[in-house]
């Protein structure tokens, strides 16, 4: 069985992906309060804001790494200068529909990132 979460964050702009992720996420009661941004710029925005708000908070993201404007990468970039004491304790699962080894290759410079899974996300994806 999967560990659960308290807060989640989805951040992925096709909303189908979050439709269905958010049901696989239900199906095993997977986070207590799931939070949904549809671009990497609003979930930094909302991340900053948070910082002192460990209700807040996210344990685990959920990260789309394709996206216009900002992608996955340039979200990790900015989200590890967040300070340590916030993202320490959070973890991040990349998630693409693409499998393009350069991804996975370069998902591995960043100590945040936990796993790399193709889409769509399944239930048993979820163990850290």
């Amino acid at each position: 069985m999967t560990n659960k979460v308290n807060v989640l964050l989805m951040v992925d702009d096709n909303e189908i992906d979050n439709l269905i992720h958010g049901r696989v996420l239900d199906s095993v009661n997977y986070a207590s309060k799931r939070i949904v941004k549809n671009s990497a710029i609003d979930a930094l925005a909302y991340l900053r804001a948070n910082l002192h708000n460990p209700s807040n908070f996210p344990d685990l993201i959920l990260l789309d790494i394709n996206m216009p404007e900002m992608n996955g990468f340039g979200f990790l970039d900015e989200f590890e200068k967040l300070p340590a004491s916030a993202i320490g304790r959070t973890s991040v699962i990349l998630l693409s529909s693409s499998l393009d080894f350069n991804d996975l290759e370069k998902s591995h410079k960043y100590k945040s990132v936990k796993k790399y899974v193709n889409k769509p996300l399944r239930s048993d994806e979820l163990a850290l």
